[in-house]
């Protein structure tokens, strides 16, 4: 499965820094992954410009010769549902030259929120396999071609990042400064979690970073010196085709705890929902 935030900005790239002139096929992909397709290339530049600057979180260090940029969805735009958008949950890009992007991360779609306007579930979909919520911090595990090695990130900064007063801080590209990060990296090292992750370069690996409190309260960000508190559960995990693989299957492979499974028996969306 492509990723469309990659798919869009490889697009664009090779329109606005090698000049190739696309067809009306390829205008309207973009347009229809942007969530408004359209043959006129102007328009869905237009639309490309709006979406990226409006709805979703660009936040990017620069290097001499890189650029690593992470998307999210931008918390103050209501939730809207169209390729692009479902893909704003966390994924790194790696820019090196002209049509040269390299798809780093590319965790778990967005959950699709219940009651927003223009979603509706099919309540009579047999389930294949669902889980109960854990309460915690989103945080995204991948091979960086950079660094060599893995790192993790949240889904709204990268590991060299925080926020400071409303402020986003970003420091040399080989520190982590940013607290989650740094709690989910010593919690996966003591737990060797992060030996269980070779072989699978090319791979996202999707957890939840569970605290003392819930994450609903907003208690203050971990003290990555009392990691030993915190927990790392795993939610899913993306090959590098982009193929999901579910909670259980990635729980087997790395022999990791996961969110605790639904016992689902053939149980529709309406039935689990209320069991909720």
């Amino acid at each position: 499965m492509v990723n469309w935030i990659w798919f869009v900005e490889k697009q664009i790239d090779k329109w606005l820094s090698l000049g190739e002139e696309p067809n009306e096929e390829e205008v309207w992909k973009v347009g229809w992954a942007l969530g408004s397709p359209s043959k006129k290339k102007d328009y869905v530049l237009s639309r490309y410009n709006d979406v990226f600057n409006r709805y979703l979180q660009k936040q990017c260090w620069e290097g001499l010769e890189h650029k690593v940029c992470i998307y999210s969805w931008n918390p103050r735009s209501y939730k809207r549902y169209f390729p692009v958008a479902l893909n704003a949950n966390g994924t790194i890009l790696l820019f090196k030259e002209p049509d040269k992007i390299e798809l780093l991360s590319y965790p778990i779609t967005r959950a699709q929120d219940l009651g927003v306007r223009g979603v509706t579930l099919p309540k009579d979909k047999e389930i294949v396999e669902a889980s109960w919520r854990v309460d915690g911090w989103q945080i995204n595990f991948y091979y960086d071609t950079i660094l060599k090695r893995w790192i993790a990130s949240t889904k709204y900064v990268l590991h060299n990042m925080r926020w400071e007063k409303r402020r986003l801080e970003v420091a040399d590209y080989g520190e982590i400064i940013n607290p989650y990060v740094e709690t989910a990296m010593k919690v996966a090292e003591t737990t060797g979690l992060l030996d269980k992750f070779k072989g699978y370069e090319g791979w996202t690996f999707t957890f939840v970073l569970l605290g003392p409190e819930p994450a609903i309260t907003k208690p203050l960000p971990p003290d990555p010196d009392h990691y030993e508190d915190y927990e790392l559960y795993i939610v899913g995990a993306r090959k590098p085709d982009g193929k999901l693989i579910g909670i259980s299957e990635v729980g087997k492979m790395l022999d990791y705890k996961h969110a605790p499974i639904v016992e689902v028996d053939g149980k529709s969306i309406g039935e689990l929902l209320d069991l909720a």
